[in-house]
């Protein structure tokens, strides 16, 4: 019945009927189904409210659809739309927030609809005349598009997968206007599963760079172990501060909760 009256509430309003569409969404809206359903209802109503140009009343939908919540990505982003259109929230972190939290249920796919959300605001901001901040939105979403090429790759062993993160990733380092962490580091794991050391160190110093010391994350002090650990099988005489085993440790150290880096220690110690 629940799903019964919301399509007739969409196809109303779809036709225009805005009454029809009201009324078939009130009658939805006084079942009994979980609140992550009712959120679409009221989302339906502030659609058809908008439709009427009756802000008081949209208002109100709104909020009670940031009251009810949704585990729906898409939900959001459609209420984000609503949101910036009719200027709805003071403080636009809210709903961010409900996403994201929405989005780490979702373990597999997290970066993926934090880059379509990072797109959504990137066309909200280029809808209002925000450019500045519609390019930073769009090349984090660019950056983004990477990390997802990167997993698709790590999940399927395509490389095909690995160039297409590289041509992501570069996009995004070559429009930034300062460095952005993570970023680089990204692009070292890619040019290194092609085999190139000259571009995976040279983009590990990039990320070293963009990091105040005491900052850098354990997974670049990793991922210079793994560097060294290489560059040593070439040429035993490495310096003590380059001494694979001195990484390994201090990706331990800063990181001690993560199993990968544990099991690398052994092979530093034989």
């Amino acid at each position: 019945m629940f799903q019964l009256l919301l399509c007739a509430a969409e196809v109303s309003l779809q036709q225009g009927n805005h009454s029809e569409c009201l009324k078939h969404a009130r009658l939805a809206s006084g079942l009994s189904v979980h609140n992550s359903y009712l959120f679409f209802v009221h989302l339906l109503l502030c659609r058809a409210y908008a439709a009427e140009n009756n802000i008081v009343s949209l208002s109100e939908e709104y909020r009670r659809c940031m009251e009810l919540r949704t585990d729906s990505h898409i939900g959001w982003i459609c209420l984000k739309f609503i949101e910036s259109r009719y200027r709805l929230q003071n403080d636009s972190t809210i709903l961010a927030l409900n996403f994201e939290e929405c989005s780490k249920d979702v373990k597999n796919s997290w970066n993926m609809w934090i880059a379509v959300y990072d797109l959504v605001q990137g066309l909200i901001a280029i809808g209002s005349g925000d450019f500045i901040g519609a390019e930073e939105f769009l090349m984090k979403a660019c950056s983004a598009a990477g990390a997802i090429c990167m997993e698709i790759a790590r999940q399927q062993c395509d490389s095909k997968y690995i160039s297409l993160a590289i041509r992501s990733l570069k996009k995004a380092k070559e429009t930034s206007p300062t460095p952005l962490p993570i970023m680089s580091l990204l692009l070292a794991q890619a040019e290194a599963s092609l085999g190139s050391i000259a571009k995976w160190m040279d983009n590990l110093r990039d990320e070293w760079f963009s990091w105040p010391p005491g900052m850098r994350p354990a997974e670049l002090l990793f991922q210079m172990h793994l560097l060294f650990r290489q560059l040593k099988e070439s040429s035993p005489s490495l310096e003590p501060s380059q001494s694979p085993l001195r990484w390994i440790l201090q990706a331990i150290h800063t990181n001690p909760s993560c199993l990968r880096y544990w099991k690398f220690l052994p092979k530093n110690i034989e």
